[in-house]
């Protein structure tokens, strides 16, 4: 080791115990590494970049091989992981999968050997890293186990976006698959498709931009009217949302803080009419930033089940963040084979796949009404009923009967955009509509979708 790394330092529990278990190796001009604890089960290290001065925290987990001396171990996770804020990354042999889908063959899996390593992930914060690579990555040839681990706190997502573990093949050495951690890619973020917030209905300024674009006279067809109008209104809705609702979390800090400060000197001074109309306007700034805080991540974590709560909490805010992090795919096998991690290459192969999925426009068969003509039809009056003209009333209860929270389509705009601005656009979306009746002919702007790839559930 000493002519392989040369220059570089290293740390081990071998001491500890006689099989010689973990063994840590850096190179000193790229990191610092400072022991902070060690078991014969895990070394908790605290790493240093020299380059970026950024920090973190790194836990090297080899365990033991039954429940009761792996206890130890959970029990040292979490006591670390109590009250810690900074990044922290625990990795290596855990030697137990986490649920029954991460075993294949053997003997049948028992809530005794699963709870406690369920119990530490949920006490600890920790979850699985975006991965790519083995998904099972021990074996004996006969059954096949995910033993080995990269997980990470919420402080590590927020501070290492983009980060992941690339499980590699197992190799000739061990019957363990290597782990590699990436922080993060060196492409730049890409962009992102416009997307209504339901918050910015509460502000009294939205109104204002909604008429100030909507005032425009489009002639010709009203379903391009509704489309060139809405293109129109993202830019003014963009800049309120920099303006009045930028980094909203720290604004309802901010104003939390204003309010206490205020209150306390009402309370030192109560007969003063100056501070107590300071007062009622700081509450009332601060009741709206909580309500517009709370619109916003119920609406990215998609917990509709807990949206009249009392309140957000760091669950909420933690939720939101992991499906923004699901949503990024770090890497795609390509149809010859090989694994790509370019964002351009990644998008290039969907489009082949679903390009060939798909297929093309083939002419269809025309419906023979001979046949439909010899089984049940509906009578007159129901086939009048069926072809009468659609009503405004009509299609504003079809619009008002779905959900204010329905995932919005390409244009981005949610349903509550339309009920909470339907004064000002509902007269113009109306005859759009009714355009549509009469001609039977769709606008392409209107008749476009959006394929979205949902994440399988492990409890689907």
């Amino acid at each position: 080791m000493e002519r392989r790394f040369r220059h570089w330092d290293n740390l081990n529990n071998f001491h500890l115990h006689t099989a010689g278990r973990i063994l840590i190796v850096w190179n000193p001009d790229v990191a610092r590494v400072e022991l902070v604890d060690m078991t014969t089960q895990v070394v908790h290290c605290k790493v240093t970049c020299m380059v970026t001065h950024r920090l973190c925290y790194v836990s090297f987990v080899y365990k033991l091989f039954t429940p009761v001396t792996r206890r130890p171990l959970w029990q040292s996770l979490m006591d670390f992981g109590t009250g810690l804020t900074s990044p922290w990354l625990c990795l290596g042999d855990f030697n137990v999968v986490l649920k029954p889908t991460e075993k294949s063959g053997g003997n049948v899996l028992t809530p005794y050997l699963l709870n406690d390593i369920q119990d530490c992930f949920r006490h600890s914060g920790l979850e699985d890293l975006p991965s790519t690579g083995f998904h099972y990555t021990w074996t004996n040839q006969t059954v096949w186990s995910k033993l080995d681990r990269a997980l990470v706190n919420q402080s590590w997502r927020d501070e290492f976006e983009g980060s992941s573990a690339q499980f590699l093949p197992f190799g000739a050495v061990s019957d363990h698959t290597p782990i590699i951690v990436k922080l993060g890619g060196t492409e730049p973020p890409a962009s992102r498709p416009f997307r209504f917030f339901n918050m910015w209905t509460q502000h009294d300024d939205f109104q204002h931009e909604v008429r100030e674009v909507w005032s425009s006279n489009h002639r010709g067809s009203r379903q391009w009217a509704v489309c060139k109008n809405l293109k129109a209104l993202k830019h003014p809705l963009k800049r309120l949302n920099r303006r009045e609702f930028g980094h909203i979390s720290e604004r309802v800090k901010q104003a939390g803080g204003e309010l206490e400060e205020i209150q306390q000197a009402y309370h030192n001074d109560p007969h003063n009419p100056q501070l107590c109309g300071e007062m009622l306007a700081k509450v009332e700034r601060f009741r709206f930033l909580a309500k517009a805080e709370k619109s916003f991540f119920y609406q990215k974590a998609k917990l509709h089940y807990l949206r009249d709560t009392d309140r957000t909490t760091k669950f909420f805010h933690g939720i939101a963040k992991r499906n923004a992090k699901r949503n990024n795919i770090v890497s795609l096998r390509k149809e010859d084979g090989s694994v790509t991690t370019s964002r351009d290459e990644v998008l290039a192969e969907f489009e082949i796949f679903y390009k060939n999925f798909l297929g093309t426009r083939v002419p269809c068969e025309p419906v023979d009404p001979h046949i439909i003509a010899t089984g049940p039809v509906l009578g007159e009056e129901d086939r009048a009923s069926l072809i009468q003209p659609v009503t405004d009333v009509e299609i504003r209860e079809a619009l008002f009967d779905i959900a204010d929270d329905k995932a919005p389509g390409p244009d981005g705009y949610t349903t509550l955009f339309f009920k909470a601005a339907w004064s000002t656009v509902g007269p113009l979306l109306t005859e759009a509509a009714l355009e549509f009746f009469r001609s039977g002919e769709l606008l392409k702007q209107w008749d476009n979708t959006v394929l979205v790839f949902i994440p399988k559930s492990a409890q689907a």
